[in-house]
């Protein structure tokens, strides 16, 4: 699991607008993993499941197509230096109640994700059933 903040970066439009999403790759995630996008207040929820099309991408101008969606243009040349992405095709969007951050503490989750959440360790095994299954 991701997290996205709306007050940096509209990830919904960039979504909406390419189906796909560049994203900046922190933990080693695999081409095929399926990651799950969190995306804070005011929605504070999963909203999004992504399979990952390609990973450990260096920047490249089709990366930066999505420039018009940082709310602060800074922060787009603050990523524009990161140099390791990963290309995440949306599979799955949902607005359900259940995955809001009420439901998924009843199954795991201890607070909002501030970085990567590694959903296949044991430790949340019961989180991840509650998404696949409620997704």
């Amino acid at each position: 699991m991701i997290p996205a903040n709306p007050k940096y970066y509209d990830v919904d439009g960039c979504i909406a607008k390419y189906g796909e999403i560049y994203w900046r790759q922190h933990y080693n995630f695999q081409t095929g993993d399926t990651i799950y996008i969190y995306v804070s207040s005011p929605d504070s929820k999963v909203k999004y499941k992504c399979h990952v099309e390609a990973h450990d991408l260096p920047f490249s101008e089709e990366i930066a197509t999505d420039k018009e969606l940082f709310v602060n243009p800074q922060d787009f040349e603050t990523t524009r230096n990161y140099n390791r992405f990963m290309k995440l095709k949306v599979l799955e969007k949902t607005n359900s109640d259940k995955m809001t951050m009420v439901h998924l503490q009843e199954h795991g989750m201890i607070r909002p994700p501030q970085g990567c959440i590694n959903l296949s360790h044991s430790g949340f095994a019961e989180l991840l059933e509650y998404i696949e299954n409620n997704f």
